[in-house]
């Protein structure tokens, strides 16, 4: 948990919680639009900071989720890889 410490620092707009091997992030907007934009953009930094780091992402277990009462979940993109939609 040491080495990923500041992995809260890749971002001032994600919230991340760090669990063992594990870290869920967290994103709020109400513009789904602003949404994927910014979390394309952060998730970028994020796996600048992996890279920065010498960590890997394990791609193929990551995914997202969209909580919304009537908007339909759009793709997300970390180093031109898709991202596993889950519902």
């Amino acid at each position: 948990m040491i080495y990923i410490n500041d992995i809260v620092n890749a971002s001032k707009f994600l919230h991340l919680i760090l669990f063992a091997d594990d870290t869920d992030i967290f994103l709020h907007r109400s513009d789904l639009n602003i949404l994927q934009s910014m979390s394309n953009v952060e998730l970028d930094k994020l796996s600048e900071w992996f890279k920065s780091n010498r960590l890997s992402l394990y791609i193929k277990k990551t995914n997202h989720i969209l909580f919304s009462a009537k908007s339909k979940c759009r793709q997300q993109l970390i180093n031109s890889f898709t991202v596993q939609i889950v519902k």
